[in-house]
């Protein structure tokens, strides 16, 4: 039973991860990025790029996928 118990949490946290990866890549898919959506549209230069700056973005993904994660799990 612990055995079953165990597998069953395991598929669980691989589940988890894979959902919050396809999450994390279609806010990327989104037209303009990320950034267009949370400033709706009004994407202007300062504005851009602080916000660029506050969520990482233009850092390797791999970066940005944590960081995204991080900020998912802190609410």
């Amino acid at each position: 039973m612990t055995t079953y118990l165990v597998r069953r949490a395991l598929q669980a946290a691989v589940v988890l991860v894979l959902i919050s990866m396809l999450v994390f890549g279609f806010l990327w898919l989104l037209p303009g990025g990320p950034q267009q959506a949370i400033l709706a549209g009004d994407a202007q230069g300062a504005a851009l790029h602080a916000l660029r700056h506050d969520y990482g973005i233009g850092s390797p993904a791999v970066v940005e996928y944590l960081h995204w994660l991080g900020q998912v799990l802190s609410g």
